[in-house]
């Protein structure tokens, strides 16, 4: 096993430093802080390994700074991006990836930006979240050596 599997922060970490990645070459990206960025890369980290788990928190808005309401477009532009899959317009950072061999998982986020645009800061009292999202959207989760993280248009 790899140790990125052995310890999910450490996927947590890979995966959202990926995405943020890939964030710099984008020129639609320049109008958000750095720190919106950071937190909505995060935020889809977050939802891509644990999709029937709250992707923020109250520590997560205390410490960025950032309510979940504020990542909503930033989030719709990352998964966008990260949505283009084997073939985009930049392969030097999916090779780079790659070459650590971590195992980056395939997920439908389907569901992430809706989330993230969602009013509200916390989930519905009283409603259990996995239960939420199974209504919303049924996630598959399959794991391999791609380090591209396939996604479904949030579109659809």
């Amino acid at each position: 096993m790899q140790a990125c599997d052995e310890d999910p922060a450490l996927h947590l970490e890979f995966l959202a430093n990926y995405i943020a990645e890939l964030s710099l070459l984008e020129y639609s990206l320049l109008s958000y802080s750095p720190s919106l960025i950071a937190a909505s890369a995060i935020f889809l980290a977050r939802f891509v390994l644990q999709p029937t788990k709250y992707p923020w928190n109250s520590t997560l808005a205390h410490y960025t700074q950032y309510k979940r309401s504020e990542l909503s477009e930033c989030v719709k532009t990352l998964h966008r991006l990260s949505s283009v899959g084997p073939g985009s317009n930049l392969p030097s950072i999916t090779e780079k990836y790659s070459q650590h061999k971590k195992e980056a998982p395939r997920h439908s986020t389907k569901g992430a930006a809706t989330v993230a645009a969602r009013k509200g800061d916390e989930p519905e009292s009283g409603k259990d979240w996995s239960e939420m999202w199974r209504r919303s959207t049924s996630p598959k989760v399959k794991y391999s050596s791609a380090t591209t993280v396939h996604r479904n248009s949030i579109d659809r």
